[in-house]
Parts: structure tokens; C-alpha cells; sequence
């Protein structure tokens, strides 16, 4: 297979400036706007059983709706890209990545000072009755293939060392157990490290594939929760990462992910502020119109989405169809997430550093940026994805059978809208039909890198309440909204680019991956391009900008799919 051009289904509006948090008032216009929805290209929204292949609808009919909080989410992006507001959806979690860094073993113990690391040497064992994770060993030499040791006290006489064993996770030739024999004077670790390592070990925990850390995270308790007087033979043997005698990146086996301690709310409140807002006296021109939700505040939203429903006639589904196994890149894959630090396009880089060769040099903050928000390319859904197949068989793991919406239904629905300002509702119907506009769609509900969800939305009418103050009566008035006009900002004109409909891009809209002629499925999953695009110490590509991949000159300077090398 020849190198081939692809789009990424996904790509960023960049955030622009700073988010402007301020104290808001409200305005005096209250009302509803009435729209109708088209679906350009098949959509599919689960009902609430996730696991289910219908789409969401109220009744045995099965007549589909649109809930609106899919609309609401939907349009409340759209509006904090284009006239900036926070990122109010945060994931908090931390990042993580798997390193290809070989680290080196060693023994981590909880003193009366604090922690401490011993490095080790490591010898293989063979399996013997009753051997425990950090249990004492006993030996006289270290063998790379095969100890000889013991663990009971009569026997240990005869041997003039003491180790501690490490039990490792399932692999080709069995589990892989080895002793830890500790060499040279104990090093401090700092906390954060241990949170490090703690996160690792509930990542692992979290995931099935890694089921042999169980009881390697029950002794890290133990051991964790200690109190004094503390025991020195309680250790749990570790792999770790040594720069200029800092000892760090703790985990339980060699090669193995490493968890980045700067998080995405923590790098939004220095890029700018866009972290999401949390007081009320200082928000986001977002949060004051759609409302928020924090530990120490709120402020009630002033619009309100009704659910979507159908007026064109059946037949409304496509026969049963299989999504595949998506693979998208994680927010770990600073290549495509965050912008490239400054100097070091031709190195690695994570959230926490960056490599020259071997050495890692911490990034301060400030210097890591993510890209922006994300949204997806629109496109068309491939011929052969909605072929229909047997809903009886039986399948894959991380796929899923769906029976989405056809394209070109139509659905009408209402915005309720409260003490909007003029700004507020001319921006709020700008979000809606991107001002007009018949070439720009939103993107709602599953399967978006696939081409599922585009819709375009029209305004059909616009009316505001006007209250008598002395009868009490209240009449309805037209809104003429498209006398109106709005300022077009750098955001705008960014956001409108990757909301054409169809995408103007050159080349098949996919997730990463290399050729599979002739493999396993395996060999042709996203993850393998990644590793061919960090070979090296240094990303041999990483995404381009919404405008680069607009670029005809850009058809062949970007993204390419590689072939394996087999």
C-alpha cells in the first residue's frame, strides 16, 4: 500500500487571548426561538441503555427524538469557542502516556522522615510456594536467568544476602518473578512521586489487561498508611526513572505508562483563564447565559432547549449496522493535543517534559499549551459502514451494532430564553445557524469521526414577551434577528472553517493507522502509528492547524499513513 493522505477526524480552535470573567448583568428580552434541524448525513443518538442499538425515542413506536440536552450541549460548545468562553466540561483526571524509557529497579520504604528509595539489583526466580509481592528473600548471588534463594528463616544461614521479591503480570512465558536486592545509600523521594505512582496503580486496577497489580496495590497501602513505629522490612520494590539524582516516575514494571501531574484545569488557569468558571461576580460570557455549577457557587441558566421531534414521514432508520472499534487518540497524545513547546519540534515532549536525547528537561508552567477546543471535520459516511449485517451475530469487543437515523429528516424544536440582552440573543441565534449560513452544520450525537451527526439548523421564527406593567398583560413580537448583525471575532472566523459542510479538505477523513495488508487487525490500529511517529526521542509529525490542512499546498506535507515493516 503507497503512502495515502488522511485528515484527522478532529482538529482545534485555538484559544485566543484571555477569558474575559466579569460581573454580568442580565437583560430585559424573554421569549422563545422556533427552528427546524436537518440531518445531512445519518445520526444516532443511544437511548438512555447505553448498550442498546435503538435510537432514542419516548414510546413502542419508536418515532425518534433529539433530547434537548443533546441540542443544548451541542450549541453550548459552539457558543464558547465563538465568543469565548471557558471550557466549562473539564476532565480532571490526569494525563498519562506509556514510556518506552527503560527504568531502573529499586526498593521504596516509608521512614520516619519520609520516603525513600534503595537501588536495586535483580536476579529471576523460579515460583515457589507462598512467595508474596515485597516478601525478604534470601541468596548468595544474583543470577540473570535463575536465583537461588529461600524465604524460610531455618534455611537462612547458608545464605549471606537479603533481596525482596517482585511478582510482574502475565506475560508470554508465564508470570516473571525476580528478587530485588538493594545496593547503595537510600534516596529521598518526594511525595508527588508517591501520587504518581498511586495513580499509576489505579490506572492499572481500573483495567482488566492489568489484573496482576492487585496485590501489588494492597502493599502500597499497607505500606502508604503506616503508622509509626514503622516497619523497615514492609518495602514494595519499584521500577523508576533517575535524573541528576532526582529518582522519580515510580511504577511497577519497566516499561510501563507514566501519569503527568499537570492536569487540564490546572494548564487552562494559566493559559488564559479557561479553566471553568466557579463565581459568579467572574464569569464567562458562557456560563452567564447557560449557567454553571461549582463547590463554592452557581448561576441558573437563561435558556432552556425543548426535545426535537420529527416531521417528515418513516421510513426513519437505516438497517442494522456495525460501529467499529473507534481507537481515537487519547488526550496523552501531546502530538496532537497540545501546541509544540517553544524550540523543540524536533524532540519529545509530555505535559511534565521535554527530551534532548536521553535527558528530560521539566516544562515550567506556561510552557505546555493545549491546542484548543475540539471539534470534527464533517463528512460523508462511507457506503460500506452502513451495509446492513446479521443483528444476531455475535460481536467484537469494542464494537457495536446501532440503527441509526436516516439523513435529510427533518426536526423542529424550541429555544426558551429568558433576560437575554440584544448581544446575548443575536449571538445565541448566530450559534444556531451560524448566521445564516447553508454551508456550516453541528456535529450531534455518536460515531462524529465517522461522518454520523452533521445537522443544519434554520431559524423560523423569533418572538419576545413584552409585559404591560400596569395591566399585567403580556403580548408577543417578532424578533427581526436577521436585521441584526455580529461582529465576527478570529475565533469565529477559525470555528466557521471546520463547521463547513462538506469539509473542504483534501484527503479521507480517519483516525491514524497503517497498512493491515497481510497482518492481524492489531497491526493496523491507530496505536501502532503513534509508535511508528515517536521513533527516536522525537515526533516525526504532529497535527497540523485547522488552516495548514485547508492549505492545497498542504496535500503533501501532512499526516501520511505508513505502512508497517514486516
Amino acid at each position: 500500500m503507497n503512502s495515502e493522505r488522511f485528515i484527522n477526524p478532529y482538529n482545534f480552535v485555538p484559544l485566543v487571548g484571555k477569558c474575559q470573567k466579569e460581573k454580568r448583568n442580565k437583560g430585559n428580552l424573554t421569549g422563545k426561538i422556533t427552528c427546524t434541524l436537518e440531518t445531512k448525513t445519518p445520526l444516532f443518538i443511544p437511548t438512555a441503555n447505553e448498550e442498546s442499538s435503538d435510537f432514542f425515542h419516548y414510546d413502542d413506536e419508536k418515532i425518534p427524538v433529539i433530547p434537548g440536552s443533546e441540542l443544548r450541549g451541542t450549541i453550548r460548545s459552539v457558543f464558547e469557542a465563538a465568543f469565548n468562553g471557558c471550557l466549562s466540561q473539564v476532565n480532571t483526571e490526569y494525563f498519562h502516556r506509556r514510556s518506552k524509557d527503560i527504568k531502573y529497579p529499586g526498593i521504596i520504604r516509608k521512614t520516619e522522615a519520609g520516603w525513600e528509595l534503595q537501588k536495586c539489583k535483580k536476579g529471576k526466580i523460579d515460583n515457589k510456594p507462598g512467595i508474596q509481592e515485597g516478601m525478604p528473600a534470601f541468596y548468595n548471588v544474583l543470577q540473570k536467568k535463575k536465583t537461588s534463594f529461600t524465604i524460610e528463616s531455618k534455611e537462612r544461614q547458608r545464605y549471606r544476602n537479603k533481596g525482596f521479591i517482585h511478582i510482574g503480570e502475565q506475560g508470554p512465558d508465564g508470570i516473571a518473578k525476580f528478587i530485588f536486592a538493594p545496593i547503595g545509600k537510600a534516596i529521598k523521594v518526594e511525595c508527588l512521586e508517591i501520587e504518581r505512582l498511586e495513580q499509576i496503580l489505579l490506572l492499572y486496577n481500573n483495567n482488566d489487561e492489568h489484573s496482576g497489580y492487585h496485590e501489588y496495590m494492597k502493599l502500597f497501602k499497607k505500606i502508604k498508611d503506616q503508622q509509626s513505629p514503622l516497619d523497615k522490612d514492609l518495602v514494595l520494590p519499584v521500577y523508576y526513572y533517575e535524573n541528576n539524582g532526582v529518582v522519580g516516575y515510580l511504577a511497577p514494571a519497566a516499561i510501563s505508562q507514566e501519569v503527568f501531574m499537570k492536569t487540564l484545569q490546572t494548564i487552562l488557569g494559566v493559559q488564559g483563564s479557561y479553566s471553568p468558571c466557579e463565581c459568579s461576580t467572574k464569569i464567562c460570557p458562557v456560563c452567564n447565559l447557560f449557567g454553571f455549577v461549582s463547590k463554592a457557587d452557581a448561576r441558573a441558566s437563561r435558556v432552556r432547549f425543548g426535545d426535537a421531534m420529527i416531521t417528515t414521514n418513516p421510513p426513519f432508520y437505516e438497517s442494522t449496522i456495525r460501529l467499529p472499534a473507534l481507537g481515537a487518540p487519547k488526550p496523552g497524545a501531546v502530538e496532537f493535543y497540545t501546541e509544540v513547546p517553544a524550540n523543540i519540534r524536533e524532540n519529545y515532549w509530555t505535559y511534565d517534559y521535554y527530551k534532548i536525547g536521553k535527558k528530560r528537561i521539566s516544562l515550567k508552567p506556561g510552557e505546555i499549551k493545549i491546542r484548543g477546543r475540539k471539534f470534527y471535520w464533517h463528512h460523508e459516511v462511507d457506503d460500506d459502514l452502513l451495509k446492513p449485517i446479521n443483528p444476531k451475530e455475535e460481536i467484537p469487543e469494542m464494537e457495536c451494532n446501532v440503527k441509526p437515523l436516516k439523513k435529510n429528516h427533518k426536526f423542529v424544536f424550541t429555544v426558551f430564553f429568558e433576560q437575554l440582552t440584544e448581544d446575548e440573543l443575536r449571538q445565541l441565534c448566530w450559534v444556531l445557524d451560524f448566521g445564516g449560513s447553508e454551508s456550516h452544520a453541528h456535529k450531534i450525537g455518536k460515531a462524529k469521526p465517522l461522518g454520523f451527526g452533521s445537522a443544519q439548523i434554520k431559524i423560523d421564527k423569533i418572538m419576545t414577551r413584552t409585559i404591560d406593567k400596569k395591566s399585567g398583560q403580556w403580548t408577543l413580537n417578532e424578533y427581526k434577528h436577521h436585521l441584526y448583525t455580529v461582529e465576527t471575532n478570529d475565533e469565529m472566523k477559525i470555528l466557521l472553517d471546520i463547521m463547513q459542510y462538506p469539509a473542504k479538505v483534501q484527503g479521507k477523513v480517519q483516525y491514524p493507522k497503517v497498512s493491515s495488508k497481510g497482518q492481524g487487525v492489531n497491526d493496523a490500529a491507530s496505536h501502532k502509528w503513534f509508535t511508528k511517529n515517536m521513533e527516536g526521542n522525537r515526533f516525526k509529525q504532529v497535527l497540523p492547524t485547522i488552516k495548514e490542512e485547508l492549505e492545497p499546498t498542504s496535500v503533501s506535507k501532512w499526516l501520511q499513513v505508513k505502512p508497517t515493516n514486516k
